[in-house]
């Protein structure tokens, strides 16, 4: 049962606009009461938001449309905070994969404004 409960309260959690909810818990094995809350993730602005990843500081990361031009940048959640995390330059960035990390650093991914600035042959 416990297996279950992890992602299912990871999917609750990363639902923008999903009501705010407070769970009764679920019996873990020895009998031991689980206690969780949902909560809402504020967008950039735009119509689209999206978490990818929660530590064990409740840290979402993940990324954000913003309002007008629907660039989408990456984003931090963080103890009710919204952050813009921004890009290289370009009109685009996110976080991308589940990380753990709990000392403040996040990697993910960003366009720069100039094409391909390395010259590299992918």
């Amino acid at each position: 049962m416990r297996t279950l409960i992890a992602p299912i309260l990871l999917a609750a959690a990363l639902l923008v606009g999903a009501a705010e909810a407070v769970g009764t818990g679920s019996h873990r094995p020895g009998g031991e009461l689980t206690e969780y809350a949902v909560d809402n993730l504020d967008p950039l602005g735009g119509t689209s938001s999206v978490g990818f990843s929660v530590n064990n500081r409740g840290w979402v990361a993940g990324r954000s449309n913003l309002l007008g031009n629907q660039s989408r940048h990456a984003t931090l959640w963080r103890n009710g905070k919204l952050t813009d995390l921004g890009t290289l330059g370009g009109a685009n960035s996110a976080v991308l994969w589940p990380v753990k990390n709990v000392g403040g650093v996040v990697t993910g991914v960003a366009q720069t404004a100039e094409p391909d600035p390395l010259n590299e042959k992918w």
